[in-house]
């Protein structure tokens, strides 16, 4: 556990400083992944072992079709990260869908007896609670691209440490859950743009937060459906 929490530190700390650095000159998407991949790497580096072992025990995958769980990793990892930076596009649904997640996360963890990363999820779950008060509507602070990777990379990060703690190939299914709302939202807005033949990573108003506010739905109200959406994800 001690490994995993010194790669979570490790990888948050570059995450954090890339969002800063993200935040001042605004670096290319291209730039941006190719640099996530490195605190991805690093947890699955300092969790290999545990990774083989899931691989063997729980995936009975003994070729090297099992290992490409770990490129997988590392799609997720990066994947989320970014995930929780698209949706924070309204003041507050960034850190409310997060603070719900690592709450779920710690409740689950609870069950399995996780003391060190139950500590971590709700640490961070009240720092971003407090930190709530100054960021909704209408905020008074932002996470920025700082904030928002890191909360994803942490949650990513926790979701894959939860599944292979947990030493049950059917849980890989609930980190996916609890994230739904971003995730889902990501992938849709690829496919948006794919099939408009847009670039990307091209920035748009076709995200679920901008659909609700075009039918003329308040901001706070907004806000309130999609952290409702995601503490269902949450329930299920």
């Amino acid at each position: 556990i001690e490994g995993q929490v010194k790669a979570l530190l490790i990888g948050g700390v570059i995450i954090l400083l890339l969002g800063v650095v993200d935040d001042i000159v605004d670096l290319s998407p291209k730039h941006k992944f190719i640099i996530q991949m490195v605190p991805a790497l690093i947890v699955i580096t300092y969790n290999s072992d545990l990774i083989n072992i899931f691989i063997v025990n729980q995936l009975k995958i003994f070729d090297l079709l099992g290992y490409l769980l770990y490129p997988i990793l590392i799609f997720w990892i990066v994947g989320v990260t970014n995930s929780i930076n698209i949706i924070d596009g309204l003041d507050g649904l960034a850190c409310g869908v997060s603070i719900i997640s690592l709450i779920t996360f710690f409740i689950l963890g609870l069950r399995q007896n996780f003391e060190i990363l139950n500590l971590m999820s709700i640490a961070l779950a009240g720092s971003m609670l407090a930190f709530l008060k100054f960021n909704f509507y209408p905020a008074k602070i932002f996470l920025g691209d700082s904030g928002s990777t890191f909360a994803g990379f942490i949650l990513a990060s926790m979701g894959v440490l939860w599944v292979l703690n947990s030493g049950n190939a059917f849980f890989i299914l609930i980190p996916i859950i609890i994230l739904a709302l971003p995730i889902f939202d990501t992938l849709f807005a690829i496919w948006r743009r794919y099939r408009g033949h847009l670039p990307i990573f091209q920035a748009d108003k076709g995200h679920l937060h901008h659909r609700l506010l075009a039918r003329g739905i308040a901001h706070k109200n907004v806000v309130f459906i999609l952290w409702g959406t995601s503490a269902i994800c949450s329930v299920i």
